[in-house]
């Protein structure tokens, strides 16, 4: 850990949905917001023990993205995550946001998904050229 150039932290999109009970068919806007405050601990806690163990290292923490972009009670929730993560991101200048939810817009789901929460190879694809995009890796 020490010795690392770069951490990429890629975390959330499963906190988002085990917040809501597990799935993402009926959403409860208090159980998410609960979870959130759950999950921006946790990243809290392993941002600062990858500060700590590596005084060099940026960290890339990847933002999370609406699997179900017709859900707009969704879309809240995610643009909500995202931006509390941002804020925490914001505190150090060795942390790089890298925003992810733009990148399924106007795409067809089956192209892009392996499932209805993760994406297949080219979605993945997307989320590296964005990081690539983002970042100057040296």
């Amino acid at each position: 850990m020490d010795k690392a150039d770069t951490f990429i932290v890629y975390i959330g999109t499963n906190d988002l949905i085990n917040s809501n009970g597990g799935n993402l068919k009926k959403i409860s806007n208090q159980k998410i917001n609960d979870g959130k405050r759950e999950y921006i601990d946790h990243l809290n806690k392993i941002l600062s023990t990858l500060l700590k163990k590596n005084k060099k290292a940026d960290i890339l923490v990847v933002g999370l993205y609406n699997p179900k972009k017709d859900d707009q009670r969704l879309e809240k929730h995610v643009h909500d995550y995202n931006q509390s993560v941002n804020e925490v991101v914001e505190e150090n200048k060795r942390m790089i946001f890298i925003p992810t939810n733009d990148l399924f817009e106007n795409k067809k789901k089956k192209e892009y998904f392996s499932d209805k929460i993760h994406p297949n190879e080219k979605g993945y694809q997307l989320i590296t050229n964005r990081i690539l995009e983002s970042y100057d890796f040296k």
